[in-house]
């Protein structure tokens, strides 16, 4: 859905989700706005289908085995998912602009970033000189 109405605004942030570590150890994947949105939707969807008692019971379990098996990433994303109100909203282009002023000079993003409304358009795929609409 990300990709498919705003595909600028979901390429930054793929770079984003796939290029920050070495540069903010501590960063986790929802700390990138469109995997915070996902895994809020992600919870919605899960407690409509499942129920919320369901849906934390789960989240709790994998954070239990996140912490058994050592991956302090993996259980910090589930206390995320755990804890967010699944009725949260994300404004993905408003909690993004600021990562990509922050890290604009160190991250070669697939978008000139530089562009005012640089998240409005199609991508345009250079390898090729198409563009995905």
């Amino acid at each position: 859905m990300q990709h498919g109405h705003a595909p600028r605004l979901s390429a930054v942030n793929s770079v984003l989700y796939t290029r920050l570590k070495p540069i903010e150890p501590t960063f986790i994947a929802t700390d990138v706005s469109h995997k915070r949105e996902a895994s809020i939707v992600s919870k919605r969807v899960s407690e409509m289908g499942c129920g919320v008692d369901a849906v934390i019971e789960f989240a709790e379990g994998k954070v239990r085995f996140m912490d058994k098996v050592g991956e302090p990433e993996q259980r910090a994303r589930w206390i995320f998912f755990r804890d967010v109100d699944s009725s949260a909203q994300c404004d993905l282009l408003e909690t993004t602009i600021p990562l990509v002023s922050k890290y604009k000079t160190q991250l070669k993003f697939r978008v000139d970033v530089s562009k005012s409304e640089w998240w409005i358009g199609p991508m345009e795929d250079v390898s090729r000189g198409v563009i995905n609409r």
